[in-house]
């Protein structure tokens, strides 16, 4: 879940080294979820324990900020 404003939270989660990462955003409703943005990378020429950061607002994405590293 993201929210901006004081609701908002951190999102965390483990990736490795050779993983292949797909994130769907999506606004979810009772009757329909809405289709957002999907991001997807992977991890095989990243370098371990250094930190990466995505903030590129695209099409229906108006902010963004992630920052992920290979542990």
């Amino acid at each position: 879940m993201f929210a901006v404003g004081p609701n908002s939270k951190n999102i965390t989660f483990t990736i490795s080294e050779n993983d292949r990462v797909e994130l769907l955003m999506q606004d979810i409703d009772l009757i329909f979820h809405d289709f957002i943005g999907q991001l997807n990378f992977e991890t095989k020429k990243l370098k371990t324990n250094q930190v990466y950061n995505y903030n590129t607002a695209s099409g229906n994405i108006k902010s963004c900020s992630l920052n992920y590293k290979i542990n």
